[in-house]
């Protein structure tokens, strides 16, 4: 109560100062929450449709980047000067790193990257009518990125390995300017219709890669290919694929008003650095034992899975030597269990409330890869217990659904896109 009292401002308390940003009434929701009949799916919708739509593009995006990191361990392999076929003895350098090292290094510049420019991303999607313009032109970048990676050789893969830096950005631009429509959607539906939608958004995302995966192994079965081609044949799929889903996505998306105005002394290049600031001044004064630990736990939690996709790749394919058609499949059983796992996430939600469904996902998350990662046998069995990787996606689909759910029920509607767009510069 304190907290919404505090975030949420009475409405003789809205006149400007000098350290106050103005709300302007959200208009967006009747523009951008239309109840046209048009996806039986999310009860009419459109909107919904939309991030759905979005979703499958990144999901598409995600599971060829596990291809391409596994043709850049190659190609860094092999113009180290090492053997291909025994990469976790490979101890020389090459643009002074390891090749077993080039894959997390980028997912670690993307991460820097996205976390000095977002509070200028979100200051952008918040202060001005141009968070459509945002999305498309991320979208855009994206799909440029992915048809240029096309042409990954021994000649070019360290000015892709770049590019890729750029696409992790650019990915967190997009889905931030996606996320974005989703305060709306939730204000308009409610808590428990805000669940099973939260739960289909995962779902189809999840099932999107699942689909993706299974072309790329088919492929890869019936062709012979070799970690470079095959990640050629990924990113011509997923080219294909994210031009028509964020096609679709973004033309069903609506151009909405701003959430808020900007003071006559404030910039648009600074609003986002200055709210972070105070964000944080905030939290670590008035809200010490509450959300200064949430978001603390945020830090490891959703940051630590999020990182999972590049560092299991590095892992699978240099220690245990597994190929990308065989990683294509591990992740193959990750996936299908996760999309069970969102189920039982909205289910423990609906049954308790957003903030013990969370606690108890994050418990179970954190037990299960402690005991197993801790295993001395770990790194003996890991590349045939499929039991294992079952169980980590249904902990992955159970986290991320508990987590998306507590933002957008359990937190004030004012502070939701705020609260969102800090847990990107954290992650």
């Amino acid at each position: 109560n304190k907290m919404e009292a505090t975030i949420s401002m009475p409405p003789d308390s809205m006149k400007s100062t000098d350290n106050e940003v103005l709300d302007i009434p959200n208009a967006s929701k009747e523009e951008s929450s239309s109840n046209k009949k048009t996806c039986h799916m999310f009860q009419g919708h459109s909107d919904a449709r939309g991030i759905a739509f979005n979703g499958s593009g990144r999901g598409a995006i995600t599971i060829s980047h596990i291809y391409i990191s596994t043709a850049f361990i190659y190609l860094a392999t092999q113009s180290a000067g090492c053997n291909v076929n025994d990469k976790s003895t490979c101890n020389a350098e090459v643009y002074g790193f390891k090749p077993s090292s080039l894959v997390a290094m980028i997912a670690t510049a993307s991460g820097i990257l996205a976390a000095f420019l977002m509070p200028l991303i979100g200051a952008i999607i918040d202060y001005t009518p141009h968070r459509k313009t945002a999305g498309i032109l991320s979208a855009v970048m994206i799909w440029l990125i992915q048809f240029a990676q096309i042409w990954t050789n021994s000649q070019t893969w360290f000015a892709m390995l770049i590019l890729q830096a750029i696409n992790g950005f650019v990915y967190q631009v997009q889905f931030l300017a996606t996320f974005s429509y989703f305060p709306e959607i939730a204000g308009v539906v409610g808590q428990q219709t805000m669940n099973s939608f939260i739960t289909k958004f995962r779902m189809i995302q999840f099932g999107s890669e699942v689909v993706f995966i299974v072309i790329i192994t088919a492929l890869s079965l019936g062709l012979k290919s070799s970690d470079v081609i095959l990640s050629r044949y990924s990113q011509i799929l997923s080219f294909i694929w994210i031009g028509i889903c964020f096609y679709f996505g973004w033309k069903t998306l609506p151009q909405v008003p701003p959430k808020r105005i900007l003071l006559s002394d404030q910039s648009v290049l600074t609003a986002g650095f200055i709210q972070t600031l105070k964000t944080v001044k905030n939290i670590n004064t008035n809200y010490g034992g509450s959300l200064r630990w949430y978001f603390l736990a945020v830090i490891f939690a959703e940051a630590g899975a999020n990182a999972f996709t590049a560092l299991a790749v590095t892992f699978m394919n240099v220690v245990l030597e597994m190929s990308s058609m065989q990683i294509g499949i591990m992740f193959l059983v990750v996936l299908v269990f996760s999309i069970p796992g969102t189920k039982v996430g909205e289910m423990v939600t609906n049954w308790s409330n957003p903030k013990t469904s969370w606690r108890l996902c994050l418990a179970f998350f954190f037990g299960s890869y402690c005991s197993w990662f801790g295993s001395p046998f770990w790194s003996r069995t890991a590349k045939y217990s499929i039991f294992i990787w079952l169980i980590m996606g249904s902990l992955l689909g159970l986290v991320l659904s508990c987590g998306r759910a507590y933002v957008f029920n359990d937190l004030p509607s004012r502070c939701r896109s705020r609260t969102h767009r800090f847990l990107r510069i954290l992650h």
